[in-house]
């Protein structure tokens, strides 16, 4: 049973907002796609140090695309202008949701969040136009699909069995776990930004073919399915319903010991770094520099490198199956709690994830929550909250339900959110 959802569907990100004890104020506007945006920016920079030096407290702000033709586009164009921002940040709700924006809407959804003692003033963007200097241009950017040849690699999904599922019970039928992520993987590949083949990696495959390689050498583990010498279980903080391009902190993975714990457990020695895939090579530059001296990383180990041939992207099947054993996104909530969130909006920027077509999130999500009840509940249809992962918990809680509620009516009020 919910307790109380109306104002909970985090669409909007808080992140940047600061938390202070005094009366404050949010500067708000609502662009268009053809605004000047640049200029607009520098226009609420000066709104707010103009009330600043009036004596009022700015605490952050917001802009907000119209939902039009090319409303997603432009979110995602000031997301990238507002990434070094420490204050302003963009509201999806309208050009994403199909919500109908209000100074109120924003007002009770920060108050419901943040903080009550706040007010919301409304930025004027009329003098900020850019006039269109593409005149003749007649191009639907919505349609456009970037083709990745062959050479360039394959997009993976991370196939973990039913180990993810052990979550909801000691027995899940094989064959529900092998229809659902063949489902995922068609449906998947019919949302990516860029036409490239799917394939599917199972993780038992990866860990035999692994021990094969490493033999007797003494490992640290970073992925959370290789048994190492050592595991250092580490992930990657963001905040909810954002951008979610860069991250808050490394941190433990919920339920684990602290970074510091785990490693002052591992004795000096020569170890081969074992991780699962590694994009940018953030978490392991992080997590050498946090080893003491004593511990020298020979070598590092991906997992990744056993799949024959080229890779684009890879994705974990369970971080799309909510509430399931060590899943999902690490998460701050708007109150400062940690939480897990399910590769799907409100709570995950797909886009930024698992190349998801920004013009097909909404869609996408809506279809992996049905997706999910559906599968689910073939599991067993009174599956409950209490039943998934305490970071999944933690998440719902905060949206307003409880631990009470059958997984089948959250996945039913997510649904009726995002086909508004």
């Amino acid at each position: 049973m919910a307790k109380n959802c109306r104002l909970k569907f985090l669409t909007t990100p808080v992140s940047k907002i600061k938390r202070v004890d005094k009366e404050s104020i949010i500067l708000f506007s609502e662009v268009s796609y053809s605004i000047d945006i640049d200029k607009h920016i520098r226009h609420m920079e000066k709104s707010k140090e103009m009330l600043q030096k009036n004596g009022h407290t700015v605490i952050g702000g917001y802009i907000s695309p119209k939902r039009e033709e090319k409303g997603i586009d432009n979110v995602y164009k000031i997301r990238e202008k507002l990434e070094n921002s420490d204050w302003l940040m963009v509201d999806p709700y309208e050009a994403m949701y199909n919500g109908k924006m209000s100074k109120t809407r924003l007002e009770n959804y920060l108050k419901s969040n943040i903080n009550s003692n706040l007010r919301i003033i409304e930025i004027d963007v009329k003098d900020t136009k850019l006039n269109s200097i593409k005149q003749g241009i007649n191009m639907d950017e919505k349609s456009i699909l970037v083709t990745i040849e062959n050479e360039k690699g394959k997009y993976l999904i991370r196939n973990e069995g039913t180990i993810p599922f052990k979550q909801y019970g000691s027995h899940v039928d094989n064959n529900i776990q092998k229809e659902f992520i063949e489902e995922f993987k068609q449906t998947i590949k019919s949302y990516l930004n860029i036409d490239i083949e799917v394939d599917e990696v199972k993780v038992s495959e990866q860990l035999e073919t692994a021990k094969e390689f490493i033999q007797n050498n003494k490992t640290i583990s970073l992925d959370s399915y290789y048994k190492g010498t050592y595991n250092i279980e580490v992930s990657r903080m963001f905040c909810v319903s954002d951008y979610q391009k860069r991250y808050i902190s490394m941190i433990n993975r919920y339920g684990h010991e602290n970074l510091e714990e785990q490693i002052n457990k591992i004795k000096s020695g020569k170890y081969i770094l074992v991780e699962d895939d590694s994009v940018y090579g953030n978490t392991i530059r992080n997590v050498k520099s946090m080893l003491p001296k004593g511990i020298e990383i020979e070598d590092v180990f991906l997992l990744s490198s056993l799949y024959k041939g080229k890779i684009y992207d890879t994705v974990d099947f369970r971080d799309f199956v909510i509430g399931s054993g060590n899943s999902g996104l690490n998460v701050e909530l708007p109150n400062g709690e940690r939480a897990l969130a399910p590769y799907l909006l409100p709570y995950t920027c797909t886009e930024v994830k698992a190349n998801i077509n920004r013009y097909k999130e909404v869609e996408f999500s809506a279809k992996m929550w049905k997706m999910n009840k559906k599968y689910l509940r073939l599991i067993d249809k009174n599956l409950k909250l209490q039943d998934c992962n305490g970071g999944f918990i933690n998440l719902m809680e905060y949206i307003g339900f409880d631990k009470e509620s059958l997984l089948s009516e959250i996945c039913d009020w997510h649904i009726e959110q995002l086909e508004k």
